[in-house]
C-alpha cells in the first residue's frame, strides 16, 4: 500500500473519532450511563470487525497467527479500553470541547514514548513541538484559574489517564504482530478491547432490557465511528506510515470535536480556544516534519 493512502485512511480514523464525543453526550443525555454506552460500543465493534476478517479471511487463513503475537494483540487492545472508559467518565463531568484537549496529551506522551522505548534523549525539534503542544493546551482550555479550580478533579484525572491509553494504543497499533493480515490484527485487538471492558464493566445491558430500549442505536452508532471504522482503518494504516504520522493525521480529531461541540452542543468556543487549537495542531507537525526532512537528507547523502 502507497503511503498516500495509508495516511488517507488514518485520517478518515481520526475524522470518525471526532463525532464520539458528540455522539456519547447526546447518549447521557437520553439517560445511558458510561457502562452502557461504552460496553454497546465494543460489542458492536467487535462483532463488525470479526465480520471484516471473516469476509477477508481467504487473504489470511493459510498463515498461522502466533501464541505470541495473539496474546500481545489481546493486550494492545487493552488500552483502547482504558481510554474509551476514562474518556467517557471524563465526558460525565467536563465539557467535551475541554476533555479533548485533556485527551490529546497523548501526543506529547507518544513522543516521549518513543524516546523512552529506543532509549535517547529528546531532541530540539521534540522539546520544540513539546513546548508549543503545552502552550497551545493552554489556550485551548480558555478557562481562567478560578474556573479551572470548579471544574471537576476527577474528571481531569480521567481526561489525562484517557491520553495515557490513547497513547499506548497508538504506539501498539503501529508495532504489534506486523505481518499479521490488517483485518485479523484489528479483530484480535478489539477482543482484547472488549475482554477489558466487560471486565471492568460487566455487560448488564444484554439481559436489563436496555438494549432493546434504545440503547442498540447509540451502540451501532458508537460501535462504527468509535470501533469499528477507526480500528479497522488504523490496523492498515499505521503499519505503513508510523505512529509518528498517525499521531499527525489523527490530530484531525481535536478541530472536529471542538467544531462539534460548538456548533450542535452549545459549547461556548472563543477564538483564543481556537489559536490553542491551531497551535496544537502545528506543534504536532512540526516535530514530525522535521524528523521527516532530517531522514530525507541522510538518505540523499548517501
Amino acid at each position: 500500500m502507497s503511503r498516500i493512502k495509508a495516511s488517507i485512511l488514518v485520517l478518515i480514523a481520526g475524522i470518525s473519532y471526532g463525532f464520539i464525543s458528540l455522539i456519547v453526550k447526546l447518549a447521557y443525555a437520553k439517560g445511558y450511563s458510561p457502562a452502557q454506552v461504552s460496553g454497546s460500543q465494543v460489542l458492536v465493534g467487535t462483532l463488525g470487525m470479526w465480520y471484516l476478517a471473516y469476509r477477508g479471511r481467504v487473504e489470511w487463513r493459510k498463515k498461522q497467527i502466533s501464541c505470541k503475537d495473539l496474546v500481545s494483540l489481546l493486550l494492545g487492545g487493552a488500552f483502547s479500553a482504558i481510554t474509551g472508559v476514562a474518556y467517557y467518565l471524563c465526558l460525565q463531568t467536563i465539557p467535551a470541547s475541554f476533555a479533548i484537549i485533556l485527551m490529546f496529551q497523548f501526543t506529547w506522551m507518544g513522543m516521549l514514548l518513543e524516546c523512552l522505548t529506543s532509549r535517547r534523549k529528546p531532541t530540539k525539534d521534540e522539546l520544540i513541538s513539546i513546548g508549543v503542544i503545552l502552550l497551545g493546551t493552554c489556550l485551548a482550555a480558555g478557562i481562567s484559574a478560578e474556573e479551572l479550580s470548579k471544574l471537576s478533579g476527577i474528571g481531569i484525572f480521567y481526561g489525562i489517564l484517557s491520553a495515557i491509553g490513547y497513547t499506548g494504543f497508538i504506539y501498539f497499533n503501529g508495532t504489534l504482530a506486523p505481518t499479521v493480515h490488517p483485518s485479523l490484527r484489528g479483530a484480535w485487538m478489539i477482543t482484547g478491547t472488549l475482554i477489558a471492558m466487560f471486565g471492568i464493566y460487566p455487560p448488564t445491558f444484554l439481559v436489563d432490557g436496555s438494549l432493546l430500549d434504545g440503547l442498540w442505536a447509540w451502540g451501532l452508532l458508537l460501535g462504527l465511528f468509535g470501533s469499528l471504522i477507526p480500528s479497522y482503518l488504523f490496523a492498515i494504516g499505521i503499519p505503513h506510515i508510523g505512529s509518528g504520522m498517525a499521531s499527525i493525521l489523527g490530530s484531525v480529531e481535536l478541530p472536529v470535536v471542538i467544531l462539534t461541540s460548538a456548533l450542535l452542543l452549545n459549547e461556548s468556543v472563543s477564538m483564543i480556544q481556537w489559536m490553542g487549537t491551531i497551535l496544537i495542531l502545528v506543534g504536532i507537525g512540526y516535530s514530525e516534519f522535521r524528523r521527516a526532512s532530517s531522514e530525507k537528507k541522510m538518505k540523499l547523502a548517501k
